[in-house]
């Protein structure tokens, strides 16, 4: 049996696009909340200032967010998105396919793994 995949991102909001950060949190729950049935779960945490923000993202499995990352890959080829915030971290907790680890190196984020040791998720 597989494990979920979680992923905790950690980011901070840019100067003056607070309202276009809550915009694009309630847009991409919504999308994926309805077209998405391989996301088990999707949560947006503001710190007490709301500079700082948590998505915490929860796959049925690697391929999953494979197929987040394919989407997401596409839209951003076709132009250089101005996202209203800046990734600070991301947190991969699970036993990921070689294929998810070596996409997610590829990119620029500081990334920690952390391997599933025992649990479960309803």
């Amino acid at each position: 049996m597989t494990h979920a995949i979680r992923f905790n991102v950690y980011v901070t909001v840019k100067e003056g696009r607070l309202e276009d950060f809550k915009q694009i949190a309630k847009e991409w729950s919504a999308n994926n909340k309805q077209e998405r049935p391989d996301i088990l779960g999707y949560e947006w945490f503001f710190s007490p200032d709301q500079k700082s923000a948590q998505v915490m993202e929860l796959y049925e499995s690697s391929e999953a967010m494979l197929a987040t990352l394919k989407k997401v890959s596409a839209s951003e080829s076709e132009e250089e998105p101005d996202y209203p915030y800046e990734m600070i971290k991301l947190e991969v907790l699970g036993n990921i396919s070689d294929e998810l680890r070596e996409r997610l190196d590829s990119g620029k984020s500081t990334i920690e793994y952390w391997s599933h040791l025992n649990g479960f998720t309803r």
